[in-house]
């Protein structure tokens, strides 16, 4: 559930979130965004902290927006468990695409897995979420351009 909250967060930075558990004493927050941000990389910066997004690069063309972690020594995750990816600001798997991402990581000697944020800006006619009852696979029309 917590992936699934951060993945919102990082794909629509202008809204706000707050998760709250009622107990019956009192509310305890669980997760909170502030929605003042204008890019994923402020909201990654709130929610995993500013050494996990220190030297974070952006890459950006008119269907992609990258946010990766620089490929150094010490760099990366020991795990995929920071890779987001959006379509339209909608949480998706791109298996095809971190697959490749990963291996350029890997071609720097790195021998770890980039924290990143892919987020695509597609005309819908060109995607198909259709795939699975969650919507997360989705094919994509241009995916060998990208």
């Amino acid at each position: 559930v917590l992936w699934t909250l951060q993945a919102y967060a990082l794909g629509n930075p202008t809204v706000r979130i707050r998760v709250t558990h009622q107990h019956s004493t009192a509310n305890e927050l669980l997760f909170q965004t502030s929605g003042k941000y204008d890019d994923p990389l402020g909201v990654a910066t709130s929610l995993f902290g500013p050494v996990a997004t220190q030297g974070m690069i952006h890459l950006e063309d008119e269907l992609f927006d990258l946010y990766c972690s620089t490929p150094t020594a010490g760099g990366g995750r020991s795990a995929a468990d920071r890779q987001f990816c959006f379509c339209n600001g909608r949480p998706c798997t791109l298996p095809t695409l971190t697959k490749h991402l990963n291996g350029l990581y890997r071609e720097h000697g790195i021998d770890r897995y980039p924290f990143l944020i892919l987020c695509l800006h597609l005309d819908p006619s060109q995607i198909d979420v259709n795939v699975t009852p969650d919507k997360r696979t989705i094919f994509l029309q241009p995916e060998k351009l990208l």
